[in-house]
């Protein structure tokens, strides 16, 4: 029993500076771009730049031999395939994407479209604070009842309790991982660590009730001796 309260004892703590280090980390990266969305929403000339910059990355570059062999291949007219060069070598196609097996394309995108966009990226960065700040604090504070539970096996029952609610979404987010990301599996550590120290305090849970059990007929029989020897 002592064994499994150590091992208990360093889960306990890997969790509590694991989580606590991975809060401090998550809202300082989304406290930095929840300020960026707020200049940007702010400063229009900056919405300018950055709108640009996307309409930059959804055009398309053609060169003469490009530009004359797209149309050699969509030509029906009787004129080899070739047509005069553009006065400009930059041919801007817009945004084009496909979702279900629909496409849909939009002109360029505007200043007040990224102001627009922006404010919505702010609430649900402001969203996402709140959700990390949630999530980890339950954690951490389920670390916490446990470091104390490998101190005192009989306040194990609590923190047992939320630890295998939380293992069902660790164990969620371990599958989402191992199907959808790759080497993101590095991610689920912490994950993984925290699946063996809900494991840890249902042992030392079972250890602690079964030392109850192994007691409870000593201190009967104690009793009855007491009550023989008083008559």
């Amino acid at each position: 029993m002592e064994k499994n309260q150590k091992i208990l004892k360093f889960l306990s703590y890997f969790t509590i500076i694991w989580n606590s280090m991975a809060l401090a980390f998550k809202i300082l990266l989304l406290t930095l771009l929840l300020i960026l969305t707020f200049v940007c929403a702010k400063d229009i000339s900056l919405s300018n730049e950055v709108a640009n910059t996307i309409n930059n990355a959804f055009s398309e570059n053609v060169t003469p031999d490009t530009y004359n062999n797209t149309f050699s291949e969509n030509s029906n007219q009787n004129d080899d395939g070739f047509k005069p060069i553009p006065d400009s070598k930059h041919i801007d196609k817009g945004i084009h994407f496909s979702y279900n097996g629909k496409d849909f394309s939009m002109s360029k995108v505007s200043g007040s479209d990224v102001q627009n966009l922006s404010v919505v990226f702010a609430v649900m960065l402001i969203i996402a604070i709140v959700w990390t700040i949630f999530t980890k604090f339950l954690v951490i504070f389920t670390g916490a009842l446990g470091l104390r539970a490998s101190k005192k096996p009989e306040k194990s029952k609590v923190p047992f309790v939320l630890a295998c609610i939380i293992s069902v979404f660790s164990a969620i987010k371990i599958i989402f991982y191992v199907l959808f990301s790759g080497i993101g599996f590095v991610c689920t550590v912490s994950s993984i660590v925290f699946i063996i120290f809900t494991v840890y305090l249902g042992v030392v849970k079972k250890d602690y009730e079964n030392t109850l059990k192994a007691s409870s007929p000593q201190s009967d029989n104690n009793t009855t001796e007491v009550v023989n020897n008083t008559d």
